[in-house]
């Protein structure tokens, strides 16, 4: 049951972090966000184990936070302060992360599967 709370938890909290860069802009100029991003990417690794599974759940967090933060600006009669070139830049990175660490690890299993079938004597291949 608790599984199914996580997109909602999430785009609450993407929401909150866009509407705190949108009052206060200048923590746009600073390398946080990038960091900030590896961090996210790397919970989301450690919550869905299937690489398909952490780039739906990407994808609709960002949905959602970008629908939260539509609404809520909506409410305020000012959704021109969403800036969808970064929100879209923001979600390509993280699937960029994503597929990153994802391949990283597909590597790390050959290397150690290589490892593991060479017997000792044995001719390496």
């Amino acid at each position: 049951m608790f599984d199914y709370f996580w997109p909602f938890i999430l785009s609450v909290g993407y929401a909150a972090v866009w509407m705190f860069l949108v009052v206060h802009p200048v923590w746009v100029n600073f390398p946080g966000v990038s960091l900030f991003l590896l961090v996210i990417v790397g919970l989301l690794r450690m919550f869905v184990k299937d690489v398909g599974g952490q780039m739906g759940l990407w994808v609709l967090t960002n949905a959602g936070g970008t629908l939260f933060s539509f609404l809520i600006f909506a409410l305020y009669q000012n959704e021109g302060l969403i800036d969808t070139h970064a929100m879209l830049s923001l979600s390509i990175k993280g699937m960029f992360v994503l597929l990153l660490f994802h391949g990283v690890d597909q590597l790390k299993r050959s290397i150690r599967k290589k490892r593991k079938s060479i017997s000792k004597g044995a001719a390496f291949v």
